[in-house]
Order: structure tokens, then C-alpha cells, then sequence
């Protein structure tokens, strides 16, 4: 495998400052007493979490970014860094489960956040967690209601692209399928979709996480019980709720997963002595994506959650026997670029504090909104990179026998999607946006085809050819 030199860096970065505000990501709340401060300014240590989370955990902040509460799954405290007066004996095993808890607001309900957090039986409960109570420090009602059971560790929550409503995604694991369940101003509704997870339906191990375009669901089994471990991608259609049969491969030891801002790269962390791997996420088909691995650190003890934060850079745990990695964060500089050009540093973020260490987790987010064409990541040079070429499309296959992909590297805003003969008529017209489309040709007769792609907002069209076989 290859191997890249691993940064030094001094005791703290400069974050690069957000072309949009997203103050909900700017504050993190994780392990044994930690806290960060991630934007704006210098990514920081900052004192007096009162949480100790093992394995998940969650942080919640305003658009503002002020903090409002964070959990997990167990206690939830306020910004006061006290547990809310009913905030207390919830049941969730976040000790010892990757994703034990998740949340969200509460659609078309200012102030209510639901919390989702499992048990160790694997009962998955709700919460409410009620920001206009106690002088607005918060309060819990409704607490430990039940959804369903049997669940393992993976949940994650996805943006309905109507800008109001959720998804929450569990994986099933006795049945090993993913489940898919509504979010809306009436709370969770029933099960709207579910897909095979091709894992084991005894490993509940792993967790999932999607991209900010919200088209793909990447997904970790870590190969517990004498089992191997495993990862996945999935295609998914955040206006329909529905996840489409993945590919699944083995892997060695796989611990968390994180996506560039731009979606091009896929990041893979491993609780074990193998480097932090990247995908291309250009790469084609789902199996040629999970093919396209590269290391781009050296073989860290053992790499944990990695999160995107606000300054585009993904920041990771790590640790050794000598509890080197307990005091920072590393993180990946500049996630877009290819291979080692990514520049990995092992202490992006340092504190001294003798009661704040990490563990294995990071706040389990869900993903920021997407980028613009005009907000790109980060690059060495200080250049946002999300010129031309985040614009332009690429096909998945060029020669598909049923269907083909349409991959954008950033969502591109509304499209007008075209496919033509080689006689210039028409032969499917649609609309949408998102940064991906499934083109389905399992009707059309052999021969050559142009896809052609109208970006109304850029003021772009481009063209592209494929064989349907």
C-alpha cells in the first residue's frame, strides 16, 4: 500500500471562513469533556462539556451558531452545560454503539429538535427535545417513545430536498436491510422504503453516511462475532425516501466514512494500523468506486469518526497505546484533491486540559447543505476550487446495457436533461436537480445516444456521448 508523509501541525489552524453561513455545524461536543469551536477564526479547545460519550454522540446549534444542546443519547445538556431538568434516563447504549443517536428539528415546530437514540436491546426510541421551555435553556418531554426495534448501529438522518422535511435511516440487522422512515411536521411516519444490505443479519456493527447532495449512502460493517467486515455504497433519492440496491465489498478492519464537500472523494477511516483511505467517487460504477481506494496516511494505531466541519476540512479522531491522538484532532486539509495532494495532518486541533480527552466519536451530524457552484473546497493555495469543472458532468458508464449514472461533482441547481439519437430527435426529456441522475435505457435499441444537460442557472450546456449495448 502506499504510504504519505504524515504533517506536524502547530496548536491550532486557521479555518478558512464559510462562504455561506451554516452556524449549526460551528459547535462540537464529543468524548470525555471535550469541546470545539470550529468556525469562525481558529478551530479551537473550548472549555466546560460535561458530557463523557463513548462511541455517538450528538451536538445542536442555530444558524447563528449558538449553541443549544447537546447529548449522548442519555443526558442531554443545555448551553448552560447542565442536563435539562427532564433531560435525564434516556436509553441508549451510545457507550458502546457508533451511531446510537441522532437528531434533527422537528418540521413545521419552532423550537423542537426530536432526538433518536438505541438501546442496548436494540429498541429505537424518540424524544423531544423543547428549546422554548425552561427560559429557553430547553427541556425533554415525550421522552423514550418507541419507533421499533431490532435496529443495529447505523442511523443517520438525510434533507428531504423540499427543504423542510428528513429522512431517518436505520439498518434493520436481524433482517439486514436499511430502513428508511419520514420525518414531517406530524413526526415520524412509517416505513417508506428499505433495501438489502448484503452485511450479516447477526453483525450489528457500523454506521452510514451520506454525502451533502444527499444522492449516496456510504455505509461501514465492522466484522464483529468472527464475522468480515464490509462496506457499501448506495444510490439514494432524498425526494422519494427510496435507497436502490448497493455494492458491497470486503474490507479490513473499516471504521467511519466522510465525503468531500464537492462529493468527488470518499474517505474511509480504520480502527486499526491501516492508513485513512480515499475513493473516487468520479470513478464509475459503485463496485468500480469502492475499487478506486488509495492510502493518504501513514497506518495511524487506529483512526476513528471523521466529520466534516464548517471550514471544509474533514476532521478525524485517532489514538494509540500512548494516548498520543486523546489530545487532538487531525484532520484532512484539503479533501477534493487527489491522493496525497488531500495533505493529512495528525494535530489539527490540541488542548491541554487534563480532563478532556477523546473517545471513538464525533457529533453525528447530518450533512450540511450542499455547496454552491461558487463554493467549492478549499485548496492550498487559499483557492476555492469550483470553477468549470464542478459543473460539467460525467456518465458512469459509457457503454450501459440498462442504465448509465449523471454525475455532477456539486449539485448544479435545476437541469434540463436530454437524451438524443444520432438524428438529433429527442427520445427522453426531464428536470430536476440533484447531483445525480439514474438514466434508465433498458427500452432503447442499440446504437449510439448524446445526453445533453442545460444548467439554466449557470448559463452552461454540455453533451455527452454512450453506446447502449
Amino acid at each position: 500500500m502506499l504510504r504519505y508523509l504524515l504533517l506536524s501541525a502547530t496548536v491550532s489552524i486557521t479555518c478558512p471562513g464559510l462562504l455561506s453561513a451554516q452556524g449549526e455545524y460551528d459547535n462540537w461536543r464529543f468524548g470525555a469533556n471535550v469541546g470545539t469551536h470550529m468556525q469562525p477564526g481558529a478551530c479551537s479547545f473550548v472549555p466546560g462539556c460535561a458530557m463523557w460519550a463513548g462511541e455517538s454522540c450528538v451536538t445542536t446549534s442555530n444558524a447563528a451558531g449558538d449553541l443549544l444542546f447537546y447529548s449522548d443519547g442519555m443526558v442531554v445538556h443545555g448551553s448552560n452545560d447542565q442536563p435539562m431538568p427532564n433531560g435525564s434516563g434516556l436509553l441508549c447504549n451510545s457507550g458502546d454503539w457508533q451511531q446510537g443517536v441522532a437528531t434533527c428539528p422537528w418540521p413545521g415546530q419552532p423550537g423542537k429538535h426530536l432526538l433518536f437514540h438505541t438501546d442496548i436491546d436494540h429498541t429505537l426510541y424518540w424524544s423531544v427535545v423543547d428549546m422554548t421551555l425552561n427560559a429557553g435553556i430547553g427541556d425533554v418531554t415525550n421522552a423514550n417513545t418507541f419507533l421499533t426495534n431490532g435496529i443495529g448501529e447505523a442511523m443517520s438522518i438525510a434533507r428531504h430536498p423540499n427543504g423542510t422535511d428528513y429522512w431517518l435511516v436505520v439498518r434493520a440487522f436481524v433482517a439486514d436491510i436499511f430502513q428508511v422512515y419520514p420525518i414531517t411536521s406530524i413526526g415520524v411516519g412509517g416505513m417508506v422504503s428499505s433495501v438489502a444490505c448484503d452485511m450479516d443479519d447477526f453483525d450489528f456493527t457500523g454506521m452510514v453516511r451520506f454525502n451533502n447532495q444527499h444522492t449516496w449512502m456510504a455505509a461501514t460493517m465492522r466484522g464483529g462475532f468472527g464475522n468480515s467486515a464490509k462496506v457499501g455504497l448506495f444510490p439514494f433519492n432524498a425526494a422519494t425516501g427510496v435507497l436502490s440496491p448497493g455494492t458491497v465489498v470486503a474490507q479490513y478492519a473499516p471504521w467511519a466514512f466522510e465525503f468531500s464537500c464537492d462529493g468527488s472523494k470518499l474517505y474511509l477511516s480504520h480502527n486499526a494500523q491501516v492508513p485513512i483511505e480515499q475513493y473516487d467517487m468520479l470513478a464509475g460504477s459503485t463496485a468500480a468506486i469502492l475499487g478506486s481506494a488509495v492510502d493518504v496516511s501513514p497506518a495511524y494505531p487506529g483512526s476513528f469518526d471523521m466529520v466534516i466541519a464548517p471550514d471544509k476540512r474533514i476532521y478525524f479522531v485517532w489514538d494509540d497505546v500512548w494516548m498520543r491522538g486523546r489530545k487532538v484532532l487531525g484532520a484532512i486539509m484539503y479533501p477534493s484533491l487527489q491522493g496525497s495532494g488531500c495533505t493529512v495532518v495528525d494535530s489539527a486541533v490540541v488542548w491541554t486540559d487534563p480532563f478532556a480527552m477523546n473517545m471513538g466519536c464525533l457529533p453525528n451530524f447530518m450533512q450540511p447543505l450542499p455547496a454552491g457552484p461558487a463554493e467549492g473546497c478549499a485548496s492550498p493555495d487559499g483557492v476555492v476550487r469550483a470553477a468549470k469543472e464542478d459543473l460539467t458532468p460525467a456518465l458512469s458508464t459509457t457503454r450501459p446495457t440498462d442504465g448509465t449514472w449523471l454525475i455532477w461533482p456539486l449539485d448544479p441547481g435545476k437541469c434540463l436533461i436530454e437524451i438524443l439519437s444520432t438524428s438529433g430527435q429527442p427520445v427522453h426529456r426531464s428536470t430536476g436537480s440533484g447531483g445525480s441522475h439514474w438514466l434508465d435505457v433498458t427500452g432503447y435499441a442499440p446504437g449510439l445516444y448524446v445526453v445533453r444537460t442545460s444548467l439554466p442557472e449557470a448559463g452552461r450546456t454540455h453533451s455527452l456521448r454512450f453506446v447502449k449495448q
